[in-house]
């Protein structure tokens, strides 16, 4: 099955991300190796989800992780979806985490957000509007026992059209899109999952709470209104910002108008061949 299979991070200091990763959020390393000074750790909430985590620690290497949300940084946010927000948020509190006020986009979510200890926005998003929580948890000893899952990984674009074609030849297929008045955005987002949405209208409100309770990562574009008639402008979306990219399970060769170069690369479970690619915004990808 097609897919986003790592989310891919630099880190700074092993110790406290794995503290924070494994011990505070309750997620599990599925594997880690170190090959040419680097080391990976991938971690998920479970061992049968789509996507990992992959956290990336290496001596030499200088990386500055700007404060979100931000006009300038391309790489925004990866998100954790849950039932229960309240639940949630409150585990995450007594674990030390200093999380943020919960509060709802209108006819988008009920979300709320935190960073991790190199300064990584990550966002809490219910299942449910707050007018339609339908299904709580009575008890959460534990952030496993909210059910978290890798809902979303969250890039903004310049040229939106640019972005949904490049995304659409890879084989992902855009199933919501949703206007944010409030800020002078659409949001959309993209699907390697050949599964239904409850409708076939992208802009039906139908579609939203569906997409935060998928078991899978969906890839999430940004574009803020207007932005790409602003000549010179580009977001900073080197690895500089922190954020190496995706890598994504594609199950077919790449498009022949898609540049791409073979690599080499490591996923969860060791080694695999693929290509790198950027995408129009210079997003480092890799496929396999």
């Amino acid at each position: 099955m097609m897919s986003i299979t790592n989310h891919r991070l630099q880190i700074s200091e092993p110790k406290a991300s794995l503290d924070f990763y494994l011990n505070k959020l309750g997620m599990l390393l599925i594997s880690q190796y170190e090959i040419d000074n680097k080391h990976h750790y991938f971690l998920s909430f479970s061992d049968n989800q789509d996507a990992c985590l992959e956290l990336v620690f290496a001596h030499d290497t200088v990386f500055s992780v700007q404060s979100q949300p931000s006009l300038t940084e391309g790489y925004w946010k990866y998100s954790i979806a849950v039932p229960n927000l309240r639940l949630a948020r409150e585990h995450l509190i007594s674990q030390g985490i200093n999380i943020g006020s919960p509060f709802e986009v209108k006819n988008i979510a009920y979300l709320c957000h935190f960073t991790d200890p190199d300064g990584y926005c990550i966002e809490l998003i219910q299942h449910y509007f707050t007018n339609n929580s339908r299904k709580r948890l009575s008890s959460s000893s534990s952030f496993q026992e909210c059910l978290p899952t890798l809902n979303l990984s969250t890039l903004r674009v310049k040229q939106i059209d640019e972005s949904l074609a490049f995304y659409t030849k890879l084989g992902m297929r855009l199933v919501s899109r949703q206007k944010v008045e409030s800020r002078n955005m659409h949001l959309y987002f993209l699907s390697f999952n050949m599964e239904s949405p409850p409708s076939s209208d992208i802009d039906s409100l139908r579609v939203r709470e569906w997409l935060w309770q998928r078991p899978y990562t969906l890839l999430e574009l940004q574009h803020t209104d207007g932005i790409e008639s602003e000549i010179g402008f580009k977001y900073r979306t080197s690895t500089s910002s922190g954020f190496l990219g995706l890598d994504m399970n594609i199950l077919k060769n790449l498009p022949s108008n898609v540049v791409g170069k073979e690599t080499e690369f490591l996923v969860s479970s060791g080694k695999v061949t693929g290509v790198a690619l950027n995408d129009p915004d210079g997003y480092q990808l890799r496929c396999f």
